[in-house]
């Protein structure tokens, strides 16, 4: 009897969720949520920027997903075994259902994984994907997946954002990625007007009850950054993203808001290395050494982002090079343009950015200080943002401001921009670099964290040495919530800009 009752306590300790809000959960009503701008590009495999996450990942689910602490956990399947390191064999989560009504079962794995890894959905995780040699359906609830070779990020690639299980039968009945959706997750797409508002409605048959809390969530697109605190002020919202660095201290204080801040967002300069003068890597580097950071950060951040010294592995995690290399050294930088035999008056510098606050107001700044390096002819050249994601993957620009977020903590991320044909970067551009492939190949192939941390200290000079970049700044990432509106939690670390994928945690006092 009484191990009856301790296995009794036990299902109702796991079945039960732990509030870490005063009070217990209220489930309905609905949640407004201002976003910076348009949730473009729906597919799931297809990284659209970190807006994308409060829609996408709300209605897709991945394998593995990360808890609120940032650990790995299951997801779509309950457990996973690897009898030997190029073996996974996945047990799946049963009685799931897409929102078309499909059972989800191991046939939806593989042709989501497949489709990734067609080359024709241009799918932003392919590359990384392609270590895989087969996926075989040993059951309907049970897959076995084998690699080419050992790879040490493959469960966080399992669990990054855009690894999403997909409708195989929705899809094959004539389902379209860009236009609709059919996930497995909390929340079902609802009515929408395209550049305006979209809506989540709460998916009564989500499989990890009680969740979600809340009837509907209300999506609009508020590009200005002054209306969209105006509205979290007067309660016209409920919740905003990307808080302006000026109004951080003002709802520090606010007792009728909420506000979550981490470091896991960045701003960068992509160098085209095809196009003058930028196809000589001392020019790249110059450029590093032209730009003043802290000015950069202290003019428009108000001091509140974090300079870069060296790549993208960020001060705390295990793989940290400690590299501390670009500083603003003008003398530096204009001997290497003379070695490169490049004069600065007789340049042309085009120079793209958006224009969103976070990226113009540092290309204003970042241009006064070109031209005081000498460089005479710059030409800022705004553009939107759906102009931004086409010139991502066509690479047709010479310079241009852009942030991006890490797709997942290990720093097999490199290989998302810069290892050959890289989607978000290399490719579009034809960025290369054998030595650096290599180091790539060997980080990701080895198990041993000690040995991978000297492999990405490696990766992080090469990368100093090819300057594909100019590492500007990580930047303050922001939500804030109304004070009603409870269980909100920013993901740790570099997983911080995924937090709006979680929105079934919410609910409303």
């Amino acid at each position: 009897m009484l191990k009856r009752l301790l296995l009794i306590l036990l299902a109702v300790a796991i079945l039960v969720p732990v509030f870490t809000e005063a009070g217990a959960p209220k489930a309905g009503g609905t949640l407004k949520f201002a976003l910076l701008r348009d949730p473009v590009g729906w597919d799931p495999h297809i990284n659209q920027g970190v807006t994308t996450y409060s829609f996408i990942n709300n209605i897709y689910e991945a394998l593995l997903r990360y808890s609120l602490k940032g650990a790995l956990e299951p997801a779509l399947a309950v457990r996973w075994e690897t009898p030997d390191p190029t073996t996974y064999i996945l047990h799946l989560r049963r009685n799931v259902k897409f929102h078309s009504g499909n059972p989800f079962t191991a046939e939806d794995v593989k042709f989501s994984i497949e489709r990734i890894l067609d080359p024709n959905t241009t799918a932003t995780r392919s590359k990384e994907l392609s270590v895989m040699q087969s996926v075989t359906v040993l059951d309907p609830y049970t897959v076995k997946i084998t690699l080419k070779r050992p790879d040490a990020p493959f469960l966080d690639l399992l669990a990054s954002g855009e690894v999403l299980m997909v409708d195989k039968k929705w899809a094959q009945s004539g389902g379209n990625f860009k236009q609709a959706t059919s996930g497995t997750g909390p929340f079902k797409q609802g009515p929408f007007e395209t550049g305006v508002r979209y809506t989540l409605v709460k998916n009564p048959d989500y499989w990890e009850q009680p969740y979600p809390y809340l009837d509907r969530i209300e999506l609009a697109s508020v590009p200005k950054d002054e209306v969209r605190m105006q509205a979290l002020q007067t309660a016209s919202v409920d919740m905003t993203e990307y808080i302006p660095w000026q109004y951080i201290k003002t709802l520090e204080k606010d007792p009728n808001a909420r506000l979550f801040v981490g470091y896991d967002t960045f701003n960068v300069i992509r160098l085209n290395p095809k196009r003058p003068p930028f196809d000589n890597p001392k020019v790249r580097q110059a450029f590093n050494y032209l730009i003043d950071r802290k000015e950069v950060v202290d003019l428009a951040w108000g001091g509140y982002s974090r300079p870069m010294e060296a790549g993208l592995i960020p001060e705390g995690h295990w793989a940290y090079p400690n590299l501390k290399v670009w500083s603003y050294d003008p003398a530096k930088g204009k001997r290497l343009l003379a070695e490169a035999g490049v004069n600065p008056a007789t340049t042309k510098i085009v120079f793209d950015s958006t224009t969103l606050s976070v990226h113009i107001d540092d290309a204003q700044i970042i241009v006064t200080q070109l031209q005081k390096a000498g460089f005479s002819q710059v030409e800022l050249k705004t553009m939107d943002v759906p102009t931004q994601q086409k010139k991502r993957v066509s690479g047709d620009y010479q310079m241009f401001i852009d942030g991006f977020s890490l797709p997942w903590p290990d720093p097999d991320f490199y290989t998302v921009w810069f290892s050959s044909g890289g989607p978000l970067y290399a490719k579009p551009v034809g960025f290369a670099d054998e030595t650096l492939d290599k180091l790539l190949d060997q980080g990701r192939a080895t198990l041993d964290q000690n040995k991978r941390k000297a492999i990405y200290a490696q990766v992080e000079q090469r990368l100093i040495d090819l300057a594909p970049w100019v590492f500007l700044h990580w930047r303050p990432m922001a939500e804030a919530t109304r004070a009603n509106v409870k269980g909100y939690t920013r993901l740790p670390g570099a997983l911080g800009n995924k937090s709006t994928g979680g929105l079934k945690y919410l609910w409303k006092e």
